[in-house]
């Protein structure tokens, strides 16, 4: 077991986690994002969602090793109907767990103030990064 220690001024308090039996255990996170040009992602970058159907083969795959993922959504993919359809036939059948992230330079309302620094959440105007979220929210 790594030791935690050298987390100890980030993170004070923290305890390894104990294993509830003899298999391991562990989480998959995966960023469910629109694919976007990584050297310009600001708003009026182009981005499909057309590789987040491979989902419906890495669904069975991670379920069959009794894996069940936490999807991160962006904007753009809960836009796409036919990802959805997806997402929600494995959420379902409980192969998959469902959560949002906010990509600023996709999710609207987009100001055309958009810049790399802006991309970052904390960068934005409190209104305008509320405004993001409420958005992402009821879309999700």
């Amino acid at each position: 077991m790594r030791d935690l220690k050298a987390c100890d001024t980030l993170f004070t308090g923290m305890v390894a986690a104990k294993a509830l039996g003899t298999a391991l255990t562990g989480t998959v996170v995966i960023d469910a994002e629109e694919d976007f040009d990584w050297n310009n992602p600001v708003q009026g970058t182009e981005n499909s969602t057309a590789h987040m159907k491979n989902v419906r083969i890495l669904g069975p795959l991670l379920a069959a090793f009794r894996i069940i993922p936490t999807y991160l959504l962006t904007y753009p993919v809960l836009e796409d109907p036919e990802v959805v359809a997806i997402l929600r036939r494995q959420l379902d059948k409980g192969q998959c767990v469902l959560g949002v992230q906010l990509h600023s330079w996709v999710t609207p309302p987009l100001d055309g103030s958009a810049s790399s620094r802006r991309s970052f959440l904390g960068n934005l105007e409190g209104n305008l990064e509320e405004q993001k979220l409420t958005m992402i929210k009821a879309r999700f």
